[in-house]
């Protein structure tokens, strides 16, 4: 019976070792993703960036989180498929108090907002927001901003235009 007792008390000695080695071993790969966040989002290791990029958050005091790691969370949730996670990321970065004088996160905000009306077949909205985006590239004057606005105002509108002026299979017969 005592040997019994001494073998158990060892193997929880030996558990219980474990599960601090595997803490402290947490700790310092959580220290090594802190550092890569940015590494991972550049690299599109989303699933990485993920962990990374929430392990950093939640380092932070939550007045102290940056935009730009908000607004990386958002993004990474929306590669992720993750709306409800990106909506959530997408309300944090328009709540900040860096946002309404920060035009590129403006531009990318409403870009981003307008893409899920598109998705949605929400077209009007859609509409608005890119239109914003062109505002935002151009006080920016930033071509590349410029040009991805141009292109999404184009997708929308040709697709309402063929939505609201497609032909009926009937007008070839008729004519």
């Amino acid at each position: 019976m005592t040997n019994n007792l001494c073998k158990a008390y060892m193997n929880i000695k030996n558990i219980s070792l474990l599960i601090s080695l595997l803490i402290l071993s947490c700790m310092a790969n959580s220290e090594n993703l802190l550092g890569s966040c940015q590494e991972h989002y550049l690299s599109k290791q989303w699933e990485k960036s993920k962990l990374s990029c929430e392990l950093e958050l939640n380092k932070n005091n939550p007045n102290q989180n940056s935009l730009s790691l908000l607004s990386k969370l958002a993004n990474i949730y929306a590669r992720l498929d993750n709306s409800d996670k990106e909506l959530f990321y997408m309300e944090a970065v328009k709540n900040h108090s860096e946002f309404s004088n920060n035009l590129l996160e403006q531009y990318y905000w409403h870009r981003r907002m307008g893409q899920l009306a598109f998705y949605k077949t929400n077209y009007d909205a859609a509409g608005e927001f890119f239109e914003n985006t062109f505002e935002f590239a151009a006080a920016l004057n930033n071509k590349e901003l410029q040009s991805k606005s141009f292109n999404d105002l184009g997708i929308l509108y040709n697709t309402t235009c063929l939505l609201y002026t497609s032909p009926s299979p009937r007008d070839g017969l008729l004519s």
